[in-house]
């Protein structure tokens, strides 16, 4: 077993991904609260929506490997060229919040299933579109109300109430860490779709 290629690349995959979130839970305080100046409150507002976040995607990904053979990430892309087709690859980067190699592999994936279509530019053919093709959109439309219900069943045990202040919680840190990320002290932060600004 310890001479199998694929048992090495499986496990170095896990020990890369559980050491990064060891990682994120023994640093995250000092970065949140020392150096963005979180308040703790809200820091633990950010601890709790990464647990639900890691929680709901992980419970999603089962389901949707389960069922449709695919992944979080391919998902993600799917459903916002659901919505915006013809997207460029750095676009639909930005939109589905992922890197340009997640991004890309992720639509490797969707093209080697036949759900998706790469089409160049008229007039610029180095540049390619993104679109779903009629297998895609029909697998879309199979899947959204599974992942419809799904949601509904997790969020189901709070109140609206509770909802309510969840989503308020969250909108309130993404609009925040925007603002933060504007601040001129970020500026060298590498950002999704684009690489690091050089020194």
């Amino acid at each position: 077993m310890l001479r199998h290629p694929t048992f090495w690349a499986y496990s170095l995959l896990t020990t890369a991904s559980y050491g990064g979130l060891f990682v994120f839970l023994a640093s995250s305080s000092f970065i949140f609260i020392e150096v963005l100046g979180l308040e703790r409150t809200r820091y633990g507002a950010v601890l709790f929506s990464t647990g639900v976040a890691y929680f709901v995607g992980t419970f999603l990904c089962r389901a949707l490997m389960a069922r449709f053979g695919l992944t979080r990430r391919e998902w993600g892309v799917m459903a916002t060229l659901a919505t915006e087709e013809g997207l460029l690859s750095s676009e639909l980067a930005q939109k589905v919040q992922l890197d340009r190699a997640r991004t890309s592999r992720a639509l490797g994936g969707l093209e080697d299933k036949g759900w998706v279509l790469r089409k160049p530019l008229d007039g610029d053919r180095r540049r390619v579109a993104m679109y779903l093709t009629d297998e895609g959109r029909r697998m879309y439309g199979l899947i959204l109300p599974e992942m419809v219900k799904i949601h509904a069943d997790i969020v189901s045990v709070l109140s609206d109430e509770e909802l309510a202040l969840f989503d308020g919680l969250l909108a309130k840190l993404q609009a925040h860490a925007v603002t933060l990320e504007q601040q001129d002290r970020y500026a060298d932060l590498p950002r999704i779709g684009r690489s690091r600004p050089p020194r």
